[in-house]
This record gives C-alpha cells, sequence and structure tokens, in this order.
C-alpha cells in the first residue's frame, strides 16, 4: 500500500517543451484574473454606473459581488484557474509532487489575494485622483487647514 507521504515526495519527470509551459501558465493566469475583473465590469453596466469610476462605485460593486452566491462562485472560479496557471506555470521548474500540489497552489493563492487587495487600491487610487480629491481637500478635516486673518476675525 502506497502512503501519501510517499505520493508526495516522488520526484517529476523533467519536462521537454519549456517555454510552452511558461505560456499556457501565463494564459490561464490571465484568464484567471479576467473573469472577476470581467463580471465586475459586466455588474457596473448592469447596474447603470456610468463611465466615471468612483470610489463608492469600487466598493459598491465589491459588495454586490460578495453578497451574491453566483458572483462568489464565478470569482472562487477565477482564483482556481489562476491557482491551475499557476501549477501550469511551475511544473517545469519544480522536482517535487510536493511543491508542485501544495506549495504552488498555497503562493499562488496568497498571490492572487495580495494581487486583488494591490487592484482594489490602484482602484481607489484612480477614482480618488479622477474625482478631484472629492472631500479629502482643504477644510474637509482630513488635511489640516492653515488660518489666515479672515477666519480669525470671524
Amino acid at each position: 500500500m502506497m502512503r501519501p507521504t510517499s505520493y508526495l515526495n516522488d520526484q517529476l519527470e523533467p519536462v521537454s517543451h519549456r517555454w510552452r509551459w511558461f505560456w499556457w501558465g501565463i494564459a490561464l493566469q490571465v484568464v484567471g484574473v479576467a473573469i472577476p475583473i470581467a463580471l465586475a465590469v459586466q455588474r457596473a453596466r448592469h447596474d447603470g454606473f456610468g463611465g466615471t469610476l468612483t470610489r463608492a462605485t469600487v466598493r459598491l460593486i465589491w459588495h454586490q459581488m460578495a453578497q451574491h452566491p453566483g458572483d462568489v462562485g464565478v470569482i472562487v472560479l477565477g482564483v482556481a484557474v489562476f491557482v491551475a496557471g499557476s501549477m501550469v506555470l511551475a511544473r517545469p521548474l519544480v522536482r517535487r509532487r510536493f511543491q508542485l500540489v501544495l506549495a504552488v497552489p498555497a503562493a499562488a493563492l496568497l498571490g492572487f489575494v495580495v494581487f486583488g487587495a494591490v487592484a482594489l487600491l490602484v482602484a481607489a487610487a484612480v477614482a480618488l485622483a479622477d474625482s478631484g480629491f472629492g472631500d479629502l481637500g482643504p477644510g474637509s478635516g482630513w488635511v489640516p487647514r492653515r488660518r489666515n486673518d479672515d477666519d480669525r476675525r470671524r
């Protein structure tokens, strides 16, 4: 009887045509990232958000997607495709099944989460810059405003 640990410690055979593995892995990763993005864009168009992207729009789309089970399933599908792409991409570089089956997917999941967080921050920064810094200007309480003589007299 084969023990599971012995199966995971087995050596993998070298692959031929390394670049094919790399390009197919990258293609799968791009598709995995594009799935949730396409869903968010489709959701924004369906709900009638105009061409402007604001901080509130990004938050609203994110909350709507998180509350619909179908949307969560599509996001999970995108993550699964991204992880599969990472495994295909890493296959020529790893020598043990353990690395390919456990370590690479864990690193891919962490990378997807970090990528998603960075994408949300960039989207929020772009929306904030596009709105002219909206309610973060002088007098909003965020940036201290310098008082001049006219303010002191009031």
